[in-house]
């Protein structure tokens, strides 16, 4: 968010220090969701549902319709629960239960017939009590000392190596998930001392069909991967009068993106006056 806009990273996260706008509308505004983000939440939702219970009953068979039955509720309840961008900026008039059902129900079912799966199934079962999946919390680690939230979706060792899967259900987009790669890697290394050439993340693509990117890993890569950190931080911390307190600049110093592609899945593009 901080590299796409400045603007929109300041109204989400100091929309409280704002004097020009209303404070609960920007608040409003920043609770907006969209239907990509429920489709992909409401997935990992349900693989985190597959794989706990593989966890603890690894001999039994999944039942599809029971899983489909599953996803069914849990999509009426969250649309149910939440406000859309796409009803707020009258991008559509209602917002469509069935497509994300069938959207949902389809990436699960992609994974269930995937090689990988059947993998986990067959030998990462084995040693099930190591698994790491979808912890609570935020993430929040720290990369040669400095503070970053990293929250992986499954962790899982076989032998020597620690696998790290990340679940997708968008398009790919290369330069951002490869940087993601690095991140979980050197979340593996920094805080549960993995061997950088023993951890293994992947990017796991769900739609339309399954396929992965991974990538081999060395100490260069996390080494590059530190000093960008340290570089974004820099930039973050810029944009602060009051470093310690967490106290912004004012709003102008944040520039507003000059691509209107981004605009167009912002939450807040009405007070900038691009909607």
């Amino acid at each position: 968010m901080f590299s796409a806009c400045r603007r929109q990273y300041y109204y989400h996260y100091y929309y409280r220090f704002d004097t020009e706008d209303d404070a609960a509308k920007i608040h409003k505004l920043r609770e907006l969701t969209s239907m990509p983000l429920q489709i992909g939440s409401l997935a990992h939702d349900s693989i985190s549902t597959v794989l706990t219970r593989l966890q603890k009953q690894p001999s039994d068979p999944i039942d599809r319709t029971r899983l489909e039955d599953f996803i069914a509720r849990k999509v009426a309840a969250t649309i149910a629960s939440c406000q859309f961008s796409e009803i707020c900026y009258h991008q559509v008039l209602r917002i469509d239960i069935d497509s994300i059902k069938a959207t949902v129900t389809e990436a699960l079912m992609n994974l269930l017939e995937s090689e990988r799966f059947k993998w986990i199934c067959q030998v990462a079962v084995a040693n099930s009590r190591g698994w790491i999946i979808d912890p609570p919390g935020y993430g929040e680690t720290r990369i040669n000392g400095l503070k970053a939230y990293c929250k992986v979706d499954f962790l899982f060792p076989v032998d020597s190596t620690l696998h790290i899967l990340d679940w997708k259900t968008g398009k790919k987009r290369a330069e951002k998930h490869a940087t993601q790669i690095r991140a979980y890697a050197a979340w593996a290394v920094y805080s549960l001392g993995s061997p950088v050439d023993k951890t293994r993340p992947v990017i796991a693509y769900l739609l339309p069909a399954y396929h992965e990117t991974a990538a081999d890993l060395n100490e260069y890569d996390l080494e590059e991967f530190s000093r960008l950190v340290r570089a974004q931080t820099q930039e973050m911390y810029a944009l602060c009068s009051d470093l310690e307190q967490n106290v912004p600049l004012p709003r102008d110093a944040f520039q507003m993106t000059k691509f209107s592609s981004v605009c167009s899945f912002c939450n807040y593009r009405e007070l900038c006056g691009r909607e």
